[in-house]
């Protein structure tokens, strides 16, 4: 009896420990998440955050930028932006479809790419196609230059980026080597519209 007794005592403290973990870690990335939020710059549905990649950034942001996962280069070499609500401001969510349109020449960047991630987790999507971004090399391109992607559970024709039903997601637009007018001129700069194309 008494054996059992120091068991549960263990067991509960045990529970104490890791529900404190579990809360503790929630709370860190959510201030990680606002600190991110809070001091960035809005373009149209995209954010940018000047202070990445910056030696002038704080600690909190140098810490929020390590667990998104950005490699945090000055704007100079690589702007990044992130989007998690269309152009109506709705949340990107995976039950509803999506296209995102627009046009970024090699006048713009050297190199750019868009890539799909799980809100929740700041991870790839998992799907059966392997497939989590387009860039500027191998997306299928217009006449004009100007693109169309389609993000949807179900397949789409064309350049689609697929994701799951279930999780709300972000999208990440990144672009290096930036010119001089780009990286001036972020809040200005003309980027991708993201419109809903059906939901439930």
């Amino acid at each position: 009896m008494h054996n059992l007794a120091k068991t549960m005592r263990f067991l509960l403290m045990l529970i104490g420990i890791l529900t404190g973990i579990f809360i503790g870690v929630s709370s860190g990335m959510w201030l990680l998440k606002a600190e991110i939020a809070n001091t960035s710059t809005k373009n149209g549905a995209w954010s940018y955050n000047p202070h990445v990649g910056s030696k002038d950034a704080s600690g909190l942001t140098r810490a929020a930028v390590a667990v998104i996962g950005f490699l945090g280069l000055a704007k100079e070499e690589s702007i990044y932006f992130i989007a998690n609500k269309d152009d109506n401001n709705d949340l990107l969510s995976g039950a509803c479809s999506y296209k995102v349109t627009g046009m970024i020449s090699p006048d713009d960047a050297r190199w750019w790419s868009i890539t799909v991630y799980d809100t929740n987790t700041n991870k790839l999507i998992k799907n059966p196609q392997n497939h989590y971004s387009f860039n500027g090399d191998n997306i299928e391109k217009m006449q004009n230059g100007s693109f169309v992607v389609h993000i949807s559970a179900n397949k789409k024709a064309g350049n689609w980026l697929p994701i799951q039903k279930d999780p709300q997601f972000d999208l990440t637009l990144r672009m290096y080597n930036p010119s001089k007018t780009s990286s001036e001129q972020i809040a200005t700069l003309d980027l991708p519209k993201i419109s809903k194309e059906s939901c439930p």
